[in-house]
């Protein structure tokens, strides 16, 4: 069953990469079957029970991850800051906390305003994690453009090499 990537399907690959890291497994870790992985792996979007599965153990926000990927078409971008704010979120509902916020809190550092400045902050860096990320596929479109001019101009140097010979006989 071979059909052409998106990067959708590249979110929803990081996405079992942080379940697998939060909860130390996935479901399909031990199968060797392509077809069975695959099977369980829509089998997961399917029921209740298969989310519980899949996502047993993580925050409730990863359902929600899951869903944005799950509602973009192939084409589309997907949406990096929604999911950077539901991971976001899933910190917060579990008490996770980053590094950086972890030595603020140690150090008595920030004030009864914390929260708007924590807010704001967090607006910031998914404003650069989408502006990151246009960047990286803009770079990335520039460089499939550029190959597929090199491409175009080895095919007419081939031609023109048919044509001498062609000419020769």
């Amino acid at each position: 069953m071979n059909r052409e990537q998106c990067r959708l399907d590249d979110c929803e690959t990081w996405l079992y990469m942080l379940v697998e890291l939060t909860k130390g497994t996935l479901p399909w870790r031990n199968m060797k079957d392509i077809r069975e992985i695959g099977d369980a792996k829509r089998g997961v979007r399917m029921s209740e029970l298969g989310l519980k599965q899949l996502f047993g153990g993580c925050p409730r926000e990863y359902i929600d991850v899951l869903r944005v990927i799950d509602g973009a078409k192939f084409f589309d971008e997907p949406d990096y800051a929604k999911m950077y704010n539901l991971l976001r979120q899933g910190m917060r509902s579990t008490n996770a906390r980053m590094e950086e916020e972890k030595k603020k809190k140690e150090k008595g550092e920030g004030s009864a305003k914390a929260p708007k400045k924590e807010k704001n902050e967090e607006d910031k860096q998914a404003a650069e994690a989408k502006k990151q990320a246009i960047l990286d596929q803009q770079e990335e479109d520039k460089k499939n453009k550029d190959k597929k001019k090199d491409d175009k101009k080895d095919d007419k140097k081939e031609d023109k090499k048919d044509e001498k010979k062609e000419d020769k006989k």
